[in-house]
């Protein structure tokens, strides 16, 4: 069942938005469970993240149920919100990037300092995350002197975010083949292309994101995605639980233990694993006593 509202320009769904609103909702519960299981405290970000989208979505329900006299409240909830979080995703993969270099003592292949690998993807994710929100904001007034303002400050936001991430990438890959060539002999301890390919795909999937918010606003009001509300399921929610599902499955918890020599890691989702670090491997503790 369908209910028009005004303040969308097609027949706003609220099965969809319900069915997202759980499964973000969900998906943040298992990753805050995974977060004090093994106390990989820099991935809060990643957590907030998918927080800001059930928030979201949750307040895309509500302004679908009310009537065409909308308030600005539920509206600008849910419009800010999910324009937001993949910033708040993507701070964790710069992050992890950073540490997998740490553990692979292979800053000499690195085509970024590791100390300015971080620092420089951060802040553009940073800038990125401040231009959305605030373009954001200016939309979710409902002005029509001001839309052109808030649109285009959302753009140049997105193409902050579009072209730090294909740099991301191409560090990765230029990284990735250089550790491939001259691998380091603690990299030969660790599953880094595991990690390095849960990155890529996580960072391929906000890419094409971010792409299509860049055309939809471009388009500007009467464009041909802004008015197809499958679109905005297709190629922004869908994708963006499929970060979380992704970083579920592959979880950093394992690049941090590593870091500190010992401690827990999650394994296929809900399996904690104690890590421990000799001179010669990396030992799974829980995985020897089921071995026994």
């Amino acid at each position: 069942m369908t209910i028009y509202h005004n303040v969308y320009p097609y027949d706003a769904s609220i099965a969809a938005a319900v069915l997202f609103t759980i499964l973000f909702f969900v998906s943040s519960i298992v990753h805050l469970y995974q977060l004090l299981r093994t106390r990989t405290w820099y991935l809060l970000p990643f957590l907030i993240g998918g927080i800001f989208e059930g928030i979201g979505y949750t307040f895309r329900t509500v302004s679908i149920k009310q009537s065409p006299d909308y308030t600005l409240p539920p509206y600008a909830i849910q419009l800010i919100l999910p324009l937001i979080a993949p910033a708040l995703l993507s701070a964790t993969m710069y992050m992890s990037l950073g540490r997998i270099i740490l553990v692979t003592q292979a800053e000499a292949v690195a085509p970024i300092r590791r100390t300015w690998l971080t620092k420089l993807f951060v802040t553009g994710d940073v800038l990125s995350f401040l231009a959305q929100a605030l373009g954001g904001a200016i939309l979710a007034q409902q002005k029509a002197s001001s839309y052109n303002t808030g649109r285009w400050i959302i753009i140049v936001g997105l193409v902050i975010q579009v072209f730090f991430f294909g740099l991301f990438l191409i560090t990765s890959v230029i990284f990735h083949v250089r550790l491939n060539k001259m691998p380091t002999l603690a990299s030969q301890k660790f599953a880094w292309k595991r990690h390095l390919s849960a990155l890529y795909t996580g960072s391929a999937l906000i890419l094409v994101r971010s792409i299509y918010r860049f055309i939809e606003y471009l388009e500007d009001a009467g464009g041909y995605l802004i008015t197809h509300e499958a679109f905005a399921y297709v190629f922004d929610a869908l994708l963006m639980f499929a970060v979380m599902i992704v970083f579920f499955w592959v979880h950093p918890s394992e690049i941090q233990a590593l870091i500190r020599g010992k401690g827990k890691a999650i394994k296929h989702g809900f399996k904690v694993v104690h890590l421990n670090v000799t001179d010669d491997e990396v030992v799974f503790l829980s995985d020897m006593a089921q071995a026994k």
